[in-house]
Formats: structure tokens, C-alpha cells, sequence
């Protein structure tokens, strides 16, 4: 049996007429079963296996061909889409985009502003905001110092980033008074300081970390802390730096 002699509705039902030889294969061989075996049964049962084996490769045949079609619709999709990589919804391309290539990423801005409320903002949201609303001109109406003073103290707590920063460049100068058996303090010893105390070696020439590191001697002595008292430091806190160097404040009712 060809595929190319059978008609469209033959096509489409070979799995009803391969269930339907099936049935009848079993119906003969049910007979066999019985008594008196008698010798045209088993020639039909012959035929109707060799005519169950055509179909099978009948439709064996017309899976593959039905997967080698939907395989070139599958390609000839892809090609008309002409897919590109994307990043966030913007095509990623050598040449410059168009606005209508960027509309994906500014619609998906514009959601995400939609839908900013005061109880979702982060903490940098939070911070914009009333950075927004308190300094809607060049003149400050509330100090930045002031928003970063503790709660208790009439702040709303918030990190003074630079001051942080400082704290944490302290830690890099503790670990140059304490910490001598790691690789880049003995490093720092061998070539700047020589044998010479932390506090009266003032590095020059040399680049713009180095110098910031030894500059926090500054920041320690602000927090109230000498050399003695870095030296004997076993542990190292920024929070506890940090707090010293905001100083003290008082409380307000």
C-alpha cells in the first residue's frame, strides 16, 4: 500500500483502519483457540497479518512525513520572525536602535513608576523621595545630617553613606596595625611604613588607596580612638566606628 494511491479521508483515518485489522486479527486467533483447527483460518490469519504489517508501515511512513513538515514550518517560522537576542525587551544590536525598538523597555518603565507607593519604596526610594520633596530647590529645608541623626534623636535614621565609608576605610588601617600576617599588610609594611610606627608614616608618591587608608588616622582620632587603642582593637566593628563618628546626640521628647 502507497501513501501517494490513498485519499485524503484514507490518510487521515489509518489509525481507525489499523485498530479495525487489529480486531479482526484477534477475533481469528480467538477461533484458533478452538477446537478442530481447520486450515483456511490460519491462511486468514496469515493475510490479515501481512495487510496489519502494510498499514503499519503505512503510518510509520506518514509520521515521518507529518514531522518533516511540521520541522520546515517550524524553520520557515523562525525565519519570518528574523529573531535577534534581547535584553530587557530591547534588541540587542551594533547599530542604533530606533525609538520604536526602545518603546518595550520604556513601557516597561513606565509600569513600574505606575505602580511606586510610599509603603513599597526601597530604602534609596524612600531617600529620593524625600530628598525630592525636601530639597525642591538649591536651598536645603532640612539638613542631610539631620535626616541621618537617629530616631530618638528627631532623624529618621538614615546611613550617611560617606561617613560609612570612612568607618570602613578605618578597617583597612586596623588591618595594617593588627592583622601583619596577611600577604598585602606585610606588603605595606615592607615598602611604606619600614619599621616606623602606623601614625608618624605619612606615604608619598604613591597612589590614591594607599593614601586614603593612612588619611583615616583622621577619622580614628574623631571617633576618640589612638593609635594604643587601635593596636589592642581585637575585633572590628564599622557599625561601632560609624556611630562614633556621628558623635553624640540629644534626645528630644
Amino acid at each position: 500500500m502507497e501513501m501517494k494511491q490513498l485519499n485524503s479521508h484514507e490518510f487521515n483515518n489509518i489509525g481507525h483502519k489499523i485498530q479495525a485489522i487489529r480486531s479482526k486479527l484477534e477475533g481469528i486467533q480467538d477461533q484458533m483457540l478452538g477446537p478442530g483447527n481447520n486450515s483456511e483460518i490460519i491462511a486468514q490469519e496469515k493475510v490479515i497479518k501481512m495487510e496489519l504489517a502494510k498499514w503499519l508501515e503505512v503510518e510509520e511512513r506518514r509520521l515521518i512525513t507529518n514531522n518533516i513538515i511540521m520541522s520546515h514550518e517550524l524553520v520557515k517560522g523562525y525565519e519570518r520572525k528574523n529573531i535577534s537576542p534581547r535584553y530587557l525587551g530591547v534588541p540587542l544590536s551594533t547599530i542604533r536602535l530606533t525609538a520604536m525598538q526602545c518603546e518595550p523597555l520604556i513601557d516597561r518603565m513606565l509600569s513600574r513608576i505606575q505602580c511606586w507607593t510610599t509603603k513599597f519604596l526601597s530604602y534609596a526610594g524612600r531617600a529620593m523621595l524625600i530628598k525630592s520633596v525636601a530639597e525642591p530647590s538649591k536651598k536645603a529645608l532640612i539638613s542631610w545630617d539631620k535626616l541621618c541623626a537617629p530616631k530618638v534623636a528627631g532623624g529618621t535614621n538614615f546611613i550617611n553613606v560617606k561617613l560609612r565609608n570612612k568607618a570602613a576605610i578605618c578597617k583597612l588601617l586596623w588591618n595594617i596595625c593588627t592583622k601583619k600576617e596577611k600577604l598585602w599588610v606585610q606588603w605595606i609594611h615592607a615598602y611604606y611604613i619600614k619599621g616606623n610606627t602606623i601614625w608618624n608614616t605619612q606615604p608619598k608618591s604613591t597612589s590614591w588607596v594607599i593614601q586614603k587608608i593612612f588619611k583615616a588616622k583622621r577619622q580614628f582620632e574623631e571617633a576618640g580612638y589612638s593609635e594604643e587603642d587601635v593596636n589592642q582593637m581585637e575585633k572590628f566593628s564599622i557599625k561601632q566606628i560609624y556611630k562614633a563618628l556621628q558623635g553624640r546626640f540629644q534626645k528630644v521628647s
